[in-house]
């Protein structure tokens, strides 16, 4: 089964510069998720992101720690299709549920800047983060056939390894920046095949088997950033993801790629 996934969002910052080589931060932010099945089940869904982080700039080198919290709420759709349908019963089968989840996530990011010729960086990196998340049990209501789940707790590690060219272009009062790059990513541990616990209405409980996820991915990143004498700071980035089939090309978990578009605004004291 395809899956094809957009996701957009927004964000605010606050940066406080504690010292000329340390700085911390505040980050509000916000997303809309839509992913659609090749099945015609679909999920649509908004988050809310707070966070905070401290920044540590050591010669040429970056190093990044935070810590976040987000709070996602989904509406699902399933289709469903009854290949043994008598002549009243429907051929296809429609349910729907709301349900919320809510994310913890830390993470450890370090980033050399290389200065390849005029305003021109070359920068590579690398991030180590832990997430766990704490989804809702779904109730699909009182149809024929509809399910319910119990609620799901997992967590897993991932690191994140790229590359990116910065050009630096600076102005009367301020400085642009236009970056891109590639990123691949590996889940370390978390990715294995999990079981969630639902019924049919009134029935006896069984286990409804999780896909493991996808260990790999590419990323294609590209980044607008705006920095004025003011202390405000703007950028607009995008992102194109695609996973590899991590269960030998059968499909099981194969995905169409997944675009991620973001805006943040935010000031700098």
């Amino acid at each position: 089964m395809d899956a094809d996934t957009k996701i957009t969002g927004a964000y605010m910052l606050g940066e406080y510069g504690i010292s000329d080589t340390l700085t911390s931060g505040v980050v509000i932010g916000g997303n809309k998720l839509k992913s659609d099945l090749s099945n015609g089940s679909k999920v649509d869904g908004s988050a809310l992101y707070l966070g905070a982080y401290a920044k540590k700039y050591i010669g040429n080198l970056k190093v990044t720690a935070g810590a976040g919290f987000q709070y996602g709420d989904y509406d699902a759709d399933r289709i469903a299709v009854n290949k043994v349908a008598s002549s009243t019963a429907e051929p296809v089968m429609q349910y729907s549920d709301n349900y919320n989840d809510m994310t913890y996530d830390i993470y450890l990011n370090g980033r050399y800047s290389h200065q390849v010729g005029e305003n021109l960086f070359l920068e590579p990196y690398g991030t180590l983060s832990y997430t766990y998340v704490d989804q809702d049990g779904a109730n699909e209501g009182s149809k024929t056939l509809a399910i319910e789940t119990d609620s799901k707790s997992f967590d897993y590690t991932t690191a994140k390894v790229g590359v990116e060219l910065k050009k630096v272009i600076p102005h009367e009062k301020g400085k642009s920046t236009l970056s891109s790059g590639i990123s691949y990513t590996k889940i370390l541990d978390g990715a294995d095949e999990e079981h969630i616990t639902g019924r049919f209405k009134g029935g006896s409980d069984f286990d409804i088997l999780v896909a493991h996820k996808n260990e790999h991915s590419i990323g294609l990143n590209a980044k607008y950033a705006l920095e004025l004498e003011n202390g405000i700071i703007f950028d607009v980035k995008g992102t194109y993801s695609v996973e590899r089939d991590s269960n030998n090309n059968s499909g099981k978990n194969r995905t169409k790629g997944e675009w991620i578009v973001g805006t943040g605004i935010g000031y700098k004291f």
